[in-house]
């Protein structure tokens, strides 16, 4: 059974994965430091999913951002832009983790 700490942690970084667009608008200093970090470490997250291909995968990328201190916000939104922007070919895995932590299913083409 999970422990209810990584459950919540799932479950945040599902509600940032969800919204991340919406991240657009937050504030600058914010959304500098989660640019930085997609630039600096989307090789990193991409080469991570390479060999850990699955739900697992980004669960433990997105506790290894937070463990850096970015908040499972921030973590989502990384995890998130970098498939996205630098491997696509994990969006399978990447909405395998939302249909998991969420009832609304697939939000990524």
């Amino acid at each position: 059974m999970r422990p209810r700490h990584a459950r919540a942690v799932n479950r945040a970084l599902v509600l940032i994965t969800l919204g991340w667009a919406a991240a657009a608008g937050m504030a600058t200093a914010r959304a500098d430091l989660v640019d930085t970090y997609v630039m600096t470490n989307a090789s990193a997250v991409c080469a991570t999913l390479d060999s850990y291909p699955s739900v697992a995968g980004i669960e433990g990328i997105g506790q290894a951002i937070m463990d850096d201190g970015l908040t499972p916000q921030a973590a989502g939104e990384v995890v998130t832009r970098a498939i996205v922007g630098w491997c696509p070919e994990h969006l399978p895995e990447l909405n395998a983790f939302i249909a998991k932590w969420t009832t609304a299913g697939s939000v990524v083409a």
